[in-house]
């Protein structure tokens, strides 16, 4: 708006008005930014303050409307540059699209082999915790019955005891 302004020799608020009037073409971008389009007839159309309308026809001026012409035509080839190239990205972009899609397609995939996976080895960590604890009460009931066969029995002995004595002991009852 400045810049509008300076070549229009008018405020940023005047530029505004002018343009808000239908005077000056405009449009407004999407964060409500105003952009005037400023050819250079209506710059030599401006007459400033300190200058007469006789004035503008000077020499000066006529170059000044040249180099003003030129820097013009530069913006718009260096936008119509600038959209090429942006062009020529979205291109490149497009073209590396199929492989990007098949890259994800393989993420997915793997992904859910991952999870199947991951479901797997928390079933054999519980089938692998069932057997350790199967085998542990398996080898304390062998250690048990191992040890109850290798001790004597507490049972007691008889005693040898001689034929006369038992049968004293037998008929007199002690």
């Amino acid at each position: 708006m400045k810049e509008a302004g300076r070549l229009l020799k008018l405020s940023a608020n005047g530029v505004r008005a002018q343009a808000k009037k239908g005077k000056i073409p405009y449009e407004t971008d999407n964060r409500g930014k105003l952009w005037v389009f400023i050819s250079p007839e209506m710059i030599a159309a401006q007459p400033s303050k300190n200058e007469s309308p006789e004035a503008f026809n000077e020499p000066s001026l006529e170059v000044t409307m040249e180099v003003t012409k030129q820097a013009f035509e530069l913006s718009k080839q260096e936008v119509v540059k600038a959209f090429e190239s942006h062009i020529e990205t979205l291109k490149a972009q497009l073209a590396e699209l199929p492989a990007l899609r098949e890259k994800a397609a393989d993420r997915d995939r793997l992904e859910v082999e991952a999870t199947g996976l991951k479901a797997q080895i928390s079933l054999l960590n519980e089938q692998l915790a069932e057997a350790r604890r199967l085998y542990e009460r398996e080898a304390e009931e062998r250690q048990r019955l191992t040890a109850a066969l290798t001790t004597p029995a507490d049972e007691e002995k008889p005693q040898k005891i001689g034929r006369w004595k038992a049968l004293r002991s037998f008929l007199t009852g002690r």
